[in-house]
């Protein structure tokens, strides 16, 4: 909502993952998906606008002189979705769709590619992809991170990780199919070995412990509630010797 007594650029807003304007009757949502922050206004219904890039033709003597004396242009990436919606009681406005929430996370976080040249590696035994779960995850749950805890020998990898899981919150209106969100089954191996013993976690809001893997190769992650961050602590089993 545009506040009238305030100058154009006091209506400027920053945005770091999405905006979205939308038309209740039609049953019609227009969203803007950016990969770093924007400003966005919006002085006019049904209008959205937008500041791809800033800058300054003179030193308002304010800043660092980024606006006047940075001659690189920025790249960004941007992603433009239109999603009919559904009337269906209980859902909050504002809510991203379960489509927002993936292409978002997808725009902000890249997956990393590391080239391996077989042919000029002395090392022929190298696994070129190692899959830790043999399962996809729900649609609305999102892998924070999963990393290695400080291991006890120098040169040795540990035998636990952990695992940071949120719970994507999202509109539910959208006639999208969301069946996979439910509770995990996933299986942990690699190279079809079981390496999960044990998978216990806790809300980082709750410090009550959750049950453990009743299996070497079958985890149970429950639910959370939307937005809701749970870690976990992985214990490999002979992970050393599986991976040789």
């Amino acid at each position: 909502m545009k506040v009238s007594r305030l100058p154009y650029e006091g209506n400027m807003y920053p945005v770091t993952n999405y905006a979205f304007i939308q038309d209740e009757q039609a049953g019609t949502r227009f969203s803007i998906l950016v990969d770093r922050s924007h400003g966005f206004t919006s002085t006019k219904s049904g209008q959205l606008e937008a500041i791809f890039d800033r800058r300054l033709p003179y030193d308002d003597a304010r800043g660092m002189d980024e606006g006047v004396n940075d001659p690189e242009d920025m790249v960004s990436n941007y992603v433009l979705l239109l999603e009919p919606l559904l009337k269906v009681q209980g859902d909050k406005a504002w809510a991203p769709t379960l489509e927002v929430q993936r292409a978002s996370k997808f725009l902000n976080f890249q997956p990393t590619a590391f080239v391996y040249d077989s042919i000029a590696s002395d090392n022929k035994n190298m696994h070129p992809r190692i899959a830790l779960f043999t399962r996809q995850f729900p649609a609305d749950m999102f892998l924070l991170n999963m990393r290695t805890a400080p291991g006890t020998s120098r040169g040795v990898p540990s035998k636990r990780a952990l695992m940071l899981l949120q719970n994507l919150g999202h509109l539910k209106n959208t006639g999208v199919n969301v069946e996979n969100s439910m509770v995990l089954n996933a299986d942990l191996r690699v190279n079809h070995f079981a390496v999960a013993t044990d998978l216990t976690g806790s809300s980082l809001s709750d410090e009550q412990d959750l049950d453990s893997a009743h299996s070497l190769r079958t985890a149970f992650i429950p639910k959370g509630n939307p937005y809701e961050i749970n870690a976990y602590a992985l214990h490999f089993l002979n992970f050393i010797e599986n991976i040789k």
